[in-house]
């Protein structure tokens, strides 16, 4: 989940060649991916328990 200091709170289910957005509920195709899911997974490590 992400939590802008001001509005609603927003999230995501992220795979290599989908997502899903919890605000806007459906699937999503990326077009320019795979997403690198090494990213996310560091990302998550660093700023995942933040809020």
């Amino acid at each position: 989940m992400i939590f802008p200091k001001k509005g609603k709170g927003s999230g995501a289910s992220i795979h290599p060649n989908r997502l899903m957005l919890f605000n806007k509920p459906g699937y999503y195709k990326v077009l320019n991916g795979p997403i690198d899911m090494e990213w996310i997974d560091a990302f998550n490590k660093k700023y995942g328990d933040e809020q």
